[in-house]
């Protein structure tokens, strides 16, 4: 809990002033603001949380992401602070979609607001192809970058493969022929519990190279998935010999201690 209230104390004053002092203006009207000034300001608070939580990012073979074109970038999905390490270094003005529950959190809908982000319902399938309809316009008419998280849901399994990447999640880089930028990040799982410790957390964030649509969506899907799962295997094994944490952590990342404390119970 001595974990949660430093988290707080530290980012009250900078969540709270940037909220009032540009959040709700620029949500209100977002289209007043350029989108490369609403991500700028977007940055500068994200890296300020990363920062306050002992966070280091490693980015590793960031692509050349071009000043005229427009790209449908896709995650991995482990932790909350994945938009947020994301949103710190992303090089280009993105918009995103997120869950419909993440709707009830003021801060999290107004942020929605300022990016022109959209809502995904689960379990409405009427309504997940409106907004993937809306975003295939978007790229059609070469107007943001959109950042997604084809798993649907966070992947809580740390031994585990990636959870499926949905197919309906690329029928709109396939209409537009958008350029399918796919990066892998592990390590932001580690940095919310409770119980997991260490003096600095790591955060690894690997682009792969960019991909030209073709095919089903389906194809397309698992060429995505087969590529992201692989490059996330290596990071995964990597942070189990870099990051140097407590006791708990050790557990979760370490399958035999893990069994060992599930057959002790």
């Amino acid at each position: 809990m001595i974990k949660y209230i430093i988290w707080i104390a530290k980012l009250f004053i900078p969540v709270i002033w940037g909220y009032f002092t540009w959040m709700r203006p620029y949500a209100r009207r977002p289209d007043k603001y350029p989108a490369a000034l609403r991500m700028k300001k977007g940055q500068k608070i994200a890296r300020r949380v990363l920062k306050i939580l002992k966070v280091d990012v490693e980015i590793r073979q960031m692509p050349d992401f071009k000043d005229d074109e427009i790209y449908y970038i896709v995650s991995n999905h482990t932790s909350v602070l994945d938009l947020v390490v994301l949103l710190a270094y992303l090089p280009l003005p993105v918009s995103f979609l997120s869950k419909v529950e993440n709707k009830k959190i003021p801060f999290v809908r107004t942020l929605m607001r300022v990016y022109k982000g959209l809502y995904l319902e689960r379990d409405n399938l009427r309504q997940e192809i409106k907004v993937m309809q809306m975003t295939r316009d978007s790229l059609a008419n070469k107007e943001i970058s959109w950042l997604i998280f084809p798993e649907g849901t966070r992947n809580q399994d740390y031994h585990g493969p990636l959870l499926d990447y949905k197919a309906g999640a690329f029928k709109a880089p396939l209409a537009t022929n958008t350029t399918i930028a796919p990066v892998v990040m592990w390590g932001n799982q580690m940095v919310l519990p409770l119980k997991t410790r260490a003096r600095r957390y790591k955060v690894y964030v690997e682009f792969l190279p960019f991909i030209t649509p073709s095919g089903t969506t389906l194809e397309l899907a698992n060429q995505v998935h087969e590529l992201s799962n692989n490059a996330m295997n290596e990071l995964r094994r990597e942070y189990g010999t870099v990051q140097k944490i407590n006791k708990y952590g050790r557990k979760i990342m370490t399958p035999a201690l893990s069994e060992n404390t599930e057959h002790s119970k």
